[in-house]
C-alpha cells in the first residue's frame, strides 16, 4: 500500500486539486470497513496516515508540526478511528439483519476448529 501511495505522490498529492478533494480521495482509498487491525498494525496505519496527510499539506519534517495539529488542519480523526467507526456501523447492520441471511449466519458461525470440541461437549462421541 505504501508504494502505491508513493507512486500517486506526484499525480495526486502534489496536484492542483483542492485540499477537500484530496482528503476525500484519501479517505475513500484507505478507510475500509473490513479491516481487522492488531495494535501493532493500527500504529502502522496511523503512521502511514500521518505521512500521507503531511504530504497532502506539504508539511516537511523540519516544520515540527504535531500529529494533533495535522489532524486539526485536515479536520479529520486518525485513520484507525475512522476504520473502527465504519466497522462498528457495519457490525450494527449485520446484527439487525434477519437470522436467515447469509451475512448474519457467517457472523454467528462457529469456526471449524471448535466444532469437534463443541460436538464432544454435547455428549456425542467421535
Amino acid at each position: 500500500m505504501f508504494s502505491a501511495i508513493q507512486k500517486s505522490d506526484s499525480c495526486i498529492w502534489k496536484s492542483r486539486l483542492s485540499l477537500s478533494t484530496m482528503l476525500k480521495l484519501y479517505k475513500s482509498a484507505f478507510c475500509q470497513e473490513c479491516w481487522a487491525l492488531a495494535r501493532v498494525d493500527a500504529r502502522k496505519v496511523d503512521t502511514l496516515d500521518q505521512w500521507c496527510l503531511r504530504r497532502i499539506l506539504d508539511i516537511r519534517w523540519y516544520h515540527h508540526v504535531s500529529n494533533c495539529e495535522v489532524w486539526r488542519l485536515t479536520e479529520q480523526p486518525p485513520l484507525t478511528s475512522i476504520i473502527q467507526k465504519r466497522r462498528l456501523t457495519m457490525f450494527g447492520h449485520l446484527v439487525r439483519m434477519d437470522e436467515s441471511t447469509d451475512a448474519r449466519r457467517i457472523l454467528t458461525a462457529v469456526p471449524q476448529s471448535e466444532w469437534a470440541t463443541l460436538h464432544l461437549l454435547d455428549g456425542h462421541s467421535e
